[in-house]
């Protein structure tokens, strides 16, 4: 059996984004901890921005290249993954309860920042270099609200820089080429996939670039829940769908004005509607728990999704 040169770039695209996203995470958590910074706003800033990092550069590569699809694609599919897949499959193997601040307060964040983006998609379909700056202010407003919880729950700060210092500096600057690298092969490979099997790129963008680019998220999640860590394991997956729509769009948006279809507000509706289903369920059946029967109904929910994209082509 022959496999195409594409898709082989594909998988090794996928692949150096989640081992430079792993590498990115790796040294800036150290630094991080070396801060004194908090469990949760290192989960919800510096893990958040690297497992974000597979979408902005995929993002930024595909508009610089003239397929939008391929971004939008990507962000909308990866929020929807990271909100029903990755924490219904966290759900599944850690069933976990939850913070009642960072349900009413990120999630609630999460769910208006989705909302302005179905407004501007269907008002004035357009993400202009403008807007783009609108949403990265949103995004800092956000960040800066979220300073007075982290402050609550401190790391022991270790001024000892020395010891791991070109470490953190390796790591980071091998996360990054990594990174580039592979959203160059992912983007390539996925214009030459599409136009071959003649399907959209934002299907196959928001399904298998997607679940590729969620990866890190669930891998993350795992290892925090695992180390009974749930704050940075909520506040990656709530901070990477902010990090998504404000700083992701807002920043790709600078660089490259994106058009927005009008069709795409069936699928930012199916994660407004998915995000406000995971809400209310916090306050329903088992208050705060993501149990195992919710887990396998947020995971019922994202199958759903992936059938219709895939049905609509």
């Amino acid at each position: 059996m022959i496999i195409n040169n594409e898709y082989l770039l594909f998988f090794a695209g996928i692949i150096l984004l989640i081992k430079g996203a792993d590498w990115l995470i790796a040294g800036a958590s150290s630094m991080g901890k070396k801060w004194g910074l908090s469990s949760f706003m290192i989960g919800m800033t510096i893990i958040a921005f690297g497992t974000s990092l597979p979408e902005l550069i995929v993002s930024i590569l595909s508009t610089i290249e003239g397929s939008e699809g391929i971004a939008l694609g990507n962000i909308i599919g990866s929020n929807i993954s990271n909100l029903l897949l990755i924490l219904g499959i966290s759900g599944m193997i850690f069933p976990m309860k939850l913070s009642q601040e960072v349900l009413r307060k990120d999630l609630v964040f999460s769910i208006y920042a989705t909302i302005l983006l179905l407004l501007v998609t269907m008002t004035l379909g357009i993400i202009t270099p403008l807007m783009g700056v609108i949403f990265i202010l949103l995004f800092f407003i956000f960040f800066y609200s979220r300073i007075k919880y982290s402050k609550r729950e401190k790391f022991a700060s270790n001024n000892n820089y020395n010891q791991i210092e070109l470490k953190m500096i390796f790591l980071l600057i091998l996360g990054s080429i990594s990174l580039y690298i592979g959203g160059k092969f992912i983007v390539d490979s996925v214009i030459i996939i599409s136009t071959t099997l003649k399907i959209s790129d934002f299907v196959i963008s928001a399904t298998a670039i997607a679940i590729g680019t969620s990866l890190p998220e669930l891998t993350t999640s795992l290892k925090a829940l695992k180390l009974k860590k749930k704050n940075i394991a909520l506040g990656n997956i709530v901070g990477s769908n902010i990090f998504n729509i404000l700083w992701v769009l807002g920043f790709t948006a600078i660089i490259n004005p994106i058009t927005l279809s009008t069709s795409l507000a069936i699928d930012i509706g199916f994660l407004l509607g998915g995000s406000m289903i995971f809400f209310l369920s916090m306050f329903s059946w088992k208050k705060y728990y993501i149990t195992r029967k919710k887990a396998i109904l947020f995971i019922f929910i994202y199958l759903i999704y992936i059938t219709f994209i895939i049905l609509r082509g």
